[in-house]
């Protein structure tokens, strides 16, 4: 059954949600569409990935279900100096520790993000591949130094992300 929410916190903005769970074969389906938010993170995004993952690890079993989030959020703001807006994505798994990302795309500093890939959760690993189109020099600068340089110019790069393992060692 379809079951629509609102998520609001002061500090830390608004999720607008509904979710579906469908049962029907051997495992059940869980779809959450995240239908628009404005949402503030204390700390940088990996940072709540990495506790998610703990948290996920201690108390669910994700071999049992499939899940798929679809979300979209009007703005993210983290650790006050980053803000992604226009944030698309889709999270899926195929019922097991590997999430697939798909369809990433985000108005940053200027300019385009888009990002698709996998993250195993144990031993956590991510694999992506990524394209940033026409970021602003000047906007990224801001973010990087505190005092304000203008550099004009916009670029474009891509490339490939990928880690082996949760430490250097």
């Amino acid at each position: 059954a379809l079951k629509e929410f609102e998520l609001t916190h002061p500090e830390k903005g608004f999720v607008k949600m509904s979710a579906n769970l469908e049962s029907w074969g051997l495992k059940p389906k869980l779809n959450i569409n995240i239908e628009d938010g404005d949402v503030n993170f204390a700390d940088y995004l990996f940072t709540k990935i990495i506790s998610l993952k703990e948290e996920l690890l201690a108390n669910y079993d994700l071999d049992k279900i499939y899940l798929v989030i679809y979300g979209n959020l009007s703005k993210v703001t983290q650790a006050k100096d980053i803000v992604m807006q226009k944030l698309k994505f889709k999270l899926s798994n195929e019922g097991g520790n590997l999430i697939n990302l798909e369809d990433f795309v985000s108005k940053i500093w200027g300019g385009i993000l888009k990002i698709s890939g996998n993250l195993v959760i144990d031993p956590m690993k991510f694999n992506a591949v990524f394209a940033y189109n026409n970021l602003d020099l000047t906007e990224f600068t801001k973010f990087l130094f505190e005092q304000n340089m203008i550099i004009p110019g916009r670029v474009s790069f891509n490339g490939r992300l990928y880690s082996k393992g949760e430490s250097i060692n």
